[in-house]
């Protein structure tokens, strides 16, 4: 084998080295950025929640020391009035003769939320899902707290719309159908695969574990997008000489290169996701 032959074999056996350090430093990238995002999803689903409970809990106790049935106290110019009601049914006082069945699925229903919530990498679908589980359990734990056998117990409204009789925990479930609506029209994708197939149809196939993210600008990239700076390195211009000294000098620098590549590497592999 000539001494050309034996560069060119170098050359490749290189240059695929080179390429697949630099793919595997562009996946370590990926997944670390994903595991924050999921964190700080997580993050977000469960501090919505929680103040959206403590919210509807604090505005219930307060209603309690303040209101009684005969109350009609006027808000808003009169748009809207408090009064003190015990609700046995469900949102605005459907359901009232199935009490332990309306608690039972909406347990269930936030027992989904909650799963949806832990997959999705989309803050704005977690802040969807944390608003709309905070209504869910705020009139959950009422009926848990004031329960007389199994979960019977009977929510604390106070809203007086005019037919009917709410809560802060109704308005919240409100507020959160609201958003899913809304983040589902500016097509928005969860990063859940079941949920994006439903609510976006055969283009969620295309766009698997991709989702947009208004907050920050960003609309993630397909996973089948392939890495045009991977094709760019493969492609680059190499300028091939006879010369003996100029083989060893190129062969030479792309192992330095390489060697600099495997060092930058280790520590992204190695790096905590945030």
């Amino acid at each position: 084998m000539s001494s050309l032959e034996t560069f060119l074999l170098r050359l490749a056996l290189l240059t695929i080295t080179r390429s697949l350090l630099r793919l595997q430093r562009e996946i370590t990238k990926v997944v670390n950025t994903s595991q924050r995002r999921s964190h700080l999803s997580v993050a977000v689903f469960i501090s919505t929640a929680l103040l959206g409970i403590a919210l509807d809990q604090w505005s219930k106790i307060v209603a309690l020391q303040n209101l009684d049935a005969d109350s009609y106290v006027p808000i808003f110019g009169g748009l809207l009035h408090l009064t003190l009601v015990r609700n046995p049914g469900a949102t605005l006082g459907a359901g009232g003769r199935f009490t332990p069945a309306v608690s039972i699925v909406a347990i269930i229903v936030s027992a989904i939320i909650a799963w949806a919530a832990v997959k999705t990498k989309s803050v704005l679908w977690a802040l969807t899902l944390g608003v709309t589980l905070s209504g869910a359990l705020g009139n959950i734990v009422d009926r848990v707290i004031y329960a007389r056998t199994f979960l019977d117990g009977e929510v604390v409204d106070f809203i007086n719309y005019g037919p009917f009789v709410g809560n802060v925990a109704d308005v919240l479930l409100g507020v959160g159908v609201a958003c899913f609506i809304i983040v589902s029209m500016m097509g928005v994708r969860s990063g859940i695969a079941t949920v994006d197939r439903i609510l976006f149809g055969n283009d969620a196939h295309t766009e698997a574990g991709s989702y947009s993210s208004a907050e920050t600008g960003e609309t993630a990239i397909p996973t089948q997008k392939v890495d045009t700076d991977l094709a760019e390195s493969a492609s680059s211009d190499i300028e091939i000489k006879t010369d003996t000294g100029s083989v060893k000098s190129a062969s030479d620098d792309i192992t330095t290169d390489i060697k600099q590549e495997s060092h930058q590497s280790l520590p992204n592999h190695e790096e905590e996701p945030a």
